[in-house]
């Protein structure tokens, strides 16, 4: 099944309440398409949740010590903290006999596209490029100060996510209902991965040993939009805009669809690449 999808645009109605029809995919993807319209009473301001892209390997002893640190981040802040393990770079080589290979074409995409990871455990925040910093990937010591700052901020945009399983087919649907809560101008693109977690495998500890029983959480396992996201519009939304978009992907063999999340962030485009808002929800 091919995972991209064409939405057309529809024109947005800014005198009425009522829904304009639907945007029809006309790609090969199923059950894609978009509604967009106009609400009378806008989505209130709600905080910024915080994209973390964790890059990690097998074969790096100190990335358990930052898989321990956004644990008690994601204890502290909840839903707010939304975790993808990105496993990129030579020491992501698998030990031998692995059970799995957590390497992807999409980690090696957004390594390379956020600028190239220098050491690992780094981490890319909101993929936002802070006064203080040259580039968008962090060394494990700054990531707390600059999860809380983000996590003090607006979101421009409310992400409500629901999601559907078909054990049969393994199918899974996801809707994204969109709220604007602010006026934006800016080029925004939508990315949805999918992440799986409580996988066995190899790692190396910070005293160099390896553990052959631990496990690893919200592990990368496949962008289901283009790796750079899909273009939304570079329509400018209105306060009380909504726009709901779907899409449908089907599960490998071997993936277990009770420990894998549904992965979406809107995000800005070109050389600024910020996160404005994510969320992820289970896809079972």
């Amino acid at each position: 099944m091919k995972n991209l999808f064409y939405p057309a645009i529809v024109a947005l109605s800014l005198l009425s309440c009522k829904e304009i029809g639907p945007m029809i995919d006309m790609g090969q993807t199923t059950l894609a398409g978009d509604t967009l319209y106009q609400e009378a009473s806008p989505d209130v301001v709600k905080g910024r949740n915080v994209l973390i892209e964790e890059f990690t390997a097998v074969r790096c002893n100190n990335c358990p010590l930052g898989h321990s640190d956004l644990k008690n981040l994601e204890n502290q802040h909840g839903e707010r903290v939304v975790v993808v393990g990105v496993h990129s770079g030579p020491l992501s080589t698998p030990y031998p006999n692995p059970r799995y290979d957590f390497r992807t074409p999409e980690s090696t995409f957004i390594d390379s596209y956020l600028g190239g990871v220098l050491l690992q455990p780094s981490a890319s925040i909101n993929r936002t490029r802070f006064p203080a910093e040259t580039s968008l990937i962090l060394d494990r010591p700054k990531w707390t100060g600059y999860i809380e700052s983000e996590l003090a901020q607006n979101a421009p945009v409310n992400i409500y996510l629901t999601s559907e399983y078909d054990p049969a087919t393994r199918i899974v649907k996801l809707n994204m209902r969109n709220r604007f809560s602010q006026d934006l101008t800016d080029t925004l693109a939508i990315t949805v991965a999918i992440t799986e977690s409580n996988m066995v495998e190899d790692q190396k500890l910070p005293d160099n040993s390896v553990d052959t029983a631990y496990v690893h959480k919200h592990v990368l396992r496949k962008i289901i939009t283009p790796f750079s996201g899909r273009t939304i519009t570079n329509y400018n939304f209105p306060r009380g805009t909504v726009l709901v978009r779907n899409f449908v992907d089907t599960l490998r063999s071997g993936w277990i669809p009770e420990n894998c999340q549904l992965v979406a962030f809107i995000h800005k485009t070109g050389q600024v690449k910020n996160v404005i808002q994510a969320a992820e929800v289970k896809v079972k």
